[in-house]
């Protein structure tokens, strides 16, 4: 028979091991995580080419922020596994909010993100 402590003992046991795998079973949750990385090049959807300003881009990919070469070239390392929030910004263009999907131990490679030139209506 056990006695209350050995219950409780059981208890606490049982229970730090239902965390610890619940912990484990999503990479994303608490305990084990997994990361992967992106790149790619901004671009003006337009011309195909480089905006001049492109250093004043932003890239960012949850809370981490980055901006490209003057080659428009860009890349976030230790980004956490799973589809992760992607927006793209620079001054007279139409901003980019979607989604990409980052995999364990992994460069995306995005290859071009085309920027749609803002239109002045008149």
């Amino acid at each position: 028979m056990l006695t209350h402590l050995s219950r409780q003992l059981v208890f606490v046991l049982l229970l730090a091991t239902c965390s610890v795998l619940a912990a484990c079973a999503n990479p994303n949750g608490g305990g084990v995580q997994d990361y992967g990385s992106i790149q790619g090049t901004v671009i003006d959807a337009k011309t195909n080419a480089v905006p001049g300003n492109v250093t004043n881009a932003t890239i960012s990919v949850g809370d981490q922020v980055t901006r490209p070469s003057t080659s428009g070239v860009f890349n976030l390392a230790h980004i956490p596994i799973g589809d992760q929030p992607l927006t793209v910004r620079l001054d007279g263009y139409q901003s980019i909010d979607t989604t990409v999907s980052i995999l364990k131990d992994q460069i995306s490679d995005l290859k071009f993100i085309q920027l749609a030139p803002l239109t002045i209506s008149r």
